[in-house]
């Protein structure tokens, strides 16, 4: 795969000790003592030097040629060639030059950053007509930290379309024949102890819909659909009379600065049962925030209103309040670990919540459900946890003052 491709974009997800970067590092100096130039990224700096001294430089003395290593400038010589290191963390020190090959190791977390693919990797393809890529590691999921379509997924996509100048395999832990079994079974049943659903993608190398750590994983919630909700929403008793919810609440966790969102979360109550309606979700500031939340809650006339208070809160529930006669609207101030606060409420909202499963692509409610379903145990994997953390708000909310739509 690594030596004898001709195919511009060469794509390798593979579980866990497959052998992968040891072969690419073997494909990368055969590269460099031809003369070419390559690039090897990975993922944080700190790899690097072990890599070279456990892989390339026993590589590169086995060649005959002469070598030189540049510790500082992460330059590794051989004969005519030569390979630059730069990792993932540092984007910045990628950008530059041309290579005929370009090696991504863990390419499941290096191409997590869309940035980093079109702005960067993309760009030094340019300067040679026959040059590659080869993108490998464990797959993170199918989705990246920004909830959109994960570009190593995208690549192994169009391996398996056929789509013209692209070539790859799956590998599996079991493909490599100087690894146990037995000892790859034993690795597998202490990775399912922690996450079950994640054996798939550390052992097979495959690219689960959730990647491994996620909290809400889509399988684990509950949903209705469109139709079904629009039916519940429409109930008549016997002589005729809109039935209506017992309770429509939400709550609202406020952008605290930067590129935040403010996440606003609808739900009503039939039956005993908590229907997540509809949210609100903006990146504007409060002058568009504070009306878009306010016009929000007069439309469906929402009974409660629970505002997080933190930073810019206390003022958004001061202003928001004008012109909502039907609410009544709780400030709460959030203490301690967001992750923590998100995790404890988990149970309340997988298995109490019941979320639409056929909103409309690109509608605000399914870019809520992506931001929902890729939150991440790994809390530097995340790169906006508003969703959560207002879902996660809800459910507390719920659990002290409803406490009976929890206890059935």
């Amino acid at each position: 795969m690594f030596v004898d491709s001709t195919t511009k974009f060469n794509v390798v997800p593979a579980g866990r000790r497959t052998g992968k970067t040891q072969g690419a590092a073997i494909a990368s100096i055969a590269s460099t003592a031809l003369g070419e130039p390559n690039l090897w990224v990975d993922t944080i700096n700190g790899n690097i030097d072990r890599y070279y001294e456990r892989y390339f430089k026993p590589l590169a003395e086995s060649t005959g040629l002469g070598y030189t290593w540049n510790v500082q400038k992460k330059l590794l010589k051989v004969g005519k060639g030569f390979m630059d290191f730069r990792s993932a963390d540092k984007p910045e020190s990628i950008e530059g030059f041309g290579y005929k090959k370009i090696w991504l190791n863990e390419a499941g977390i290096i191409l997590n950053n869309d940035y980093l693919y079109t702005n960067a990797i993309l760009p030094m393809m340019l300067d040679y007509e026959e040059s590659q890529l080869y993108a490998f590691g464990t797959p993170k999921g199918q989705k990246n930290k920004k909830s959109k379509k994960h570009r190593f997924y995208e690549l192994w996509q169009n391996v398996l379309k056929g789509t013209p100048g692209y070539s790859g395999r799956m590998l599996s832990s079991y493909d490599n024949p100087l690894l146990s079994p037995l000892n790859i079974k034993l690795l597998e049943d202490e990775i399912r102890r922690f996450d079950r659903d994640a054996v798939p993608q550390e052992i097979g190398g495959k690219f689960m819909e959730d990647a491994a750590g996620t909290v809400f994983k889509t399988k684990s919630l509950q949903y209705v659909s469109q139709r079904e909700l629009y039916e519940i929403r429409n109930r008549k008793d016997a002589e005729g009379v809109l039935i209506g919810p017992e309770a429509k609440l939400c709550f609202i966790d406020v952008a605290d600065e930067g590129d935040d969102y403010t996440c606003l979360v609808y739900a009503e109550v039939y039956n005993d049962i908590i229907y997540i309606v509809d949210v609100v979700l903006t990146q504007a500031g409060t002058e568009e925030s504070i009306p878009e939340c306010r016009a929000f809650i007069q439309k469906y006339k929402v009974d409660e209103c629970v505002v997080e208070t933190n930073n810019m809160g206390a003022m958004f529930l001061k202003e928001l309040r004008h012109g909502c006669d039907y609410t009544a609207f709780r400030g709460r101030n959030s203490s301690g670990n967001k992750g923590t606060r998100i995790r404890s409420s988990a149970y309340t909202i997988i298995n109490n919540f019941v979320f639409i499963k056929d909103s409309p692509m690109d509608s605000k409610y399914d870019e809520y459900m992506q931001f929902l379903t890729s939150y991440n145990k790994d809390a530097s994997v995340n790169e906006y946890d508003d969703c959560p953390d207002a879902t996660a708000g809800l459910a507390k909310f719920i659990s002290e003052f409803y406490i009976h739509l929890i206890q059935k």
